[in-house]
Formats: structure tokens, C-alpha cells, sequence
């Protein structure tokens, strides 16, 4: 009744109660799952329900533990979603800097550009080393 009424607390301190007079009773520890899970507690209804699968063969208790894994996969990947699209620049943001061309801006220097640049710096600096030594003497 109180489960029912949305009174999650008080029914799962009636509950604990129960349980200490009862131990280890799927009755007992089913509803107190679901109280827990209600009031956040997610962890320790997880446990309950693991419990009540393993040592009970408790179907309701394997179906929710079933439909709270799903729905928490389901929240990580959306949180996940939502921070990637928060991170990084939106769809609009992304086109626009793909459409623009700023004057005067720097080239994109790839890889074989990058070694091209660096062999030629390279022949500069032998050439100037070649200029000093024949100046020298």
C-alpha cells in the first residue's frame, strides 16, 4: 500500500524491518528492490536483485534486473551522445568552417608537403655551411 501510494521511504523502512525479522525472504527482498530503485538507490536494489536471481531463481527479480540494465545502458549512451554534441562544434558550426575561406590564411600543409619543406630548409642550411667554408678560406 504504501509502494503503491509513492510513500518509498516509509515502505522500505517497514520493509528493513521485515527483513531483519525475516531474512533472506524473496518476498521481503523483492519489494525492497523496487523501493530502492525508486528512491535511487540503484546499487543496492541491483544487489537485492542479483540475490534474488542467483539464490531464488526469482523470475520478476531476473526481469527487472533485465529492464534496470537496459534502461542504465541506455542513459550512458545518451549522456554520452549529449556530451559530444556539447564538447564539439555543432553541425551548422562545422559546415560553416568548412564553406569559408579566410584571405590570407595558412595553407594546410600535408605530409608530403611537411617532408618536401623540410628537405628543402635542409639543402639551405648545406648550401649556407658550403658559402661560409669558402668565404673562410
Amino acid at each position: 500500500m504504501l509502494y503503491q501510494q509513492g510513500r518509498f521511504d516509509e515502505a522500505l523502512a517497514l520493509l528493513d524491518e521485515l527483513d531483519q525479522a525475516f531474512p533472506n525472504s524473496p518476498n521481503i527482498m523483492f519489494p525492497r528492490a523496487r523501493c530502492l530503485l525508486e528512491i535511487g538507490e540503484t546499487n543496492e536494489a541491483l544487489d537485492l536483485l542479483d540475490e534474488l536471481a542467483l539464490h531464488h531463481q526469482h523470475q520478476e527479480a531476473i526481469k527487472l534486473k533485465i529492464e534496470v540494465s537496459d534502461a542504465m545502458i541506455t542513459l550512458n549512451r545518451t549522456v554520452q551522445t549529449e556530451a559530444r554534441h556539447r564538447d564539439g562544434p555543432t553541425p551548422e558550426q562545422v559546415k560553416a568552417m568548412r564553406s569559408s575561406s579566410h584571405a590570407g590564411s595558412v595553407p594546410e600543409i600535408t605530409g608530403s608537403k611537411a617532408a618536401l619543406l623540410i628537405v628543402a630548409l635542409l639543402l639551405v642550411i648545406v648550401l649556407l655551411g658550403l658559402i661560409i667554408l669558402v668565404v673562410a678560406n
